[in-house]
């Protein structure tokens, strides 16, 4: 479990020699409720994949393409193939075929157009739960350091720093931050990291790979995005805003967080509050103990005495005789038929002592 405090963090530039603050000196933060939020890892992925989804560009052709030139066919009878032909006598293209897929200048096969469906709605509840199980996630150190974070030097995590990290305006400043919380060894991870694109992306504006570091969270932006803004994988929200594309990039979650006072303490809050937020569900060793106690079993018992029906197997409730086939059910289904028996019992005695 996390412990009811996390310790702030000194950002100020120390000195060579000037002794780093101890943590009862810098004070502590309560833990927002958000981090006992369950972490649902299918439920990140999905919610990661449809909002990425959204983030797509259409492509289409333009309407009229490739339909654009006077052409006619020439028909049967001069031994050429059956295409529309370029009407333009004395020039070059005179007699080229024009308008189908397979010709010079013609038109596409199956062409692309905006019709088709690109972006997906997401469910409110999914991504809300997706973003606070992202923000649970980041709290555990195993999972931070499984997603390729450097955090060997880190003695807290979650890592909060004072509110006056975001009245800063310089990158000098942003990297003494980062080295006073010793995460900027993360920060060089990523420069050494970026490396040329392999295949087409590298013609549309996505010529270098690089991996991702630290997320810094603010509360107000007092000059603080401009600090950070030029760091090389670094990325900045708001709390009031949380973004999942941001908490859990590629659907994996653990991406390591730097929290600014501020924003820790108000996170329960810009979240919706703790009404609305998704109870763990109930362990299974527990549901068993309950389930095998003498108050359900008498309970249930008595109940199935008086509703036979009851806890009756889904599988045989649910299966359906064809009535023509299965006498027993046609007969349970002929409501005349227990008055017939009763009418015609001798009757159908005698009958059943001659067979």
């Amino acid at each position: 479990m996390f412990d009811a405090a996390v310790p702030l963090t000194h950002h100020k530039y120390l000195a060579k020699d000037q002794p780093a603050p101890s943590a009862s000196e810098l004070g502590t933060v309560p833990l927002p409720k958000v981090f006992s939020t369950p972490v649902r890892i299918d439920l990140v992925e999905r919610v990661h994949d449809l909002l990425m989804k959204n983030t797509r560009q259409p492509v289409a052709r333009m309407h009229k393409a490739g339909t654009l030139s006077s052409n006619k066919s020439w028909h049967t009878g001069r031994a050429k193939a059956r295409v529309t032909r370029i009407k333009a006598s004395g020039t070059t293209c005179s007699g080229s075929g024009a308008r189908a897929n397979f010709c010079r200048g013609g038109g596409m096969f199956h062409a692309l157009t905006l019709n088709k469906r690109i972006g997906r709605p997401v469910n409110r509840k999914e991504r809300r739960h997706a973003i606070r199980s992202a923000i649970a996630a980041s709290a555990n150190h195993s999972l931070v350091q499984a997603r390729g974070h450097i955090i060997d030097k880190l003695a807290y995590i979650p890592c909060v720093v004072s509110d006056e990290v975001e009245s800063i305006t310089k990158t000098k400043e942003a990297v003494e931050v980062l080295r006073a919380t010793k995460t900027y060894s993360d920060v060089l991870k990523c420069i050494n990291s970026k490396t040329m694109r392999a295949g087409q992306g590298k013609m549309r504006g996505r010529k270098y790979k690089m991996k991702r570091g630290p997320l810094v969270v603010f509360k107000t932006d007092n000059g603080i995005s401009r600090a950070f803004r030029n760091m090389p994988g670094v990325s900045l929200m708001s709390v009031d805003s949380p973004n999942l594309l941001k908490l859990a990039p590629g659907g994996s979650l653990g991406r390591l967080i730097i929290w600014t006072k501020s924003a820790f303490e108000s996170l329960d809050s810009s979240l919706g509050g703790e009404e609305t937020f998704m109870r763990p569900n109930v362990a299974n060793t527990c549901l068993k103990k309950v389930l095998k106690s003498e108050v359900v079993q008498s309970a249930a018992s008595a109940l199935v005495k008086t509703h036979p029906t009851f806890c009756k197997s889904s599988y045989h409730s649910s299966t359906k005789v064809n009535p023509l086939r299965s006498l027993a059910v046609m007969n349970r289904l002929n409501k005349y038929n227990q008055l017939i028996c009763k009418k015609y019992k001798h009757v159908m005695k005698e009958i059943s002592l001659e067979a």
